[in-house]
């Protein structure tokens, strides 16, 4: 599996949006099933989200308790939030030949911060 990026803000979008308290149960049951939850998976186990997994031999999908954004992914998801810098971001990364990964994307997003806001 290749990692969505896309889908991986995405997801993150909707986890910021839920608001703070017990943790949501989320069970994946759509097409794209398998995606959504290596996804999510991958999220939890990056530190970006503060959750688990709940694997039963007796369930026929795996299923999350997510409980929050973490520090890290507050701020991750804080320096790719702008459509307009994610946009630019993508463009930077696909110009320059590479794929999107996690240390480019942060790095390139903190770059335009800074650019913008002339710190340094």
């Amino acid at each position: 599996m290749v990692r969505n990026f896309d889908l991986i803000r995405n997801i993150m979008f909707k986890i910021q949006e839920k608001p703070p308290g017990e943790p949501e149960f989320y069970l994946m049951m759509d097409d794209e099933r398998s995606v959504v939850n290596a996804h999510v998976e991958l999220l939890i186990e990056s530190d970006l989200v503060k959750g688990r997994k709940n694997s039963s031999n007796y369930e026929m999908y795996d299923c999350f308790y997510i409980n929050r954004l973490t520090w890290k992914g507050h701020e991750f998801l804080d320096s790719i939030k702008s459509e307009e810098k994610w946009k630019k971001i993508k463009s930077i990364i696909k110009e320059g030949g590479e794929t999107l990964n996690f240390f480019l994307v942060q790095k390139i997003a903190k770059a335009i911060s800074l650019e913008e806001t002339k710190l340094f």
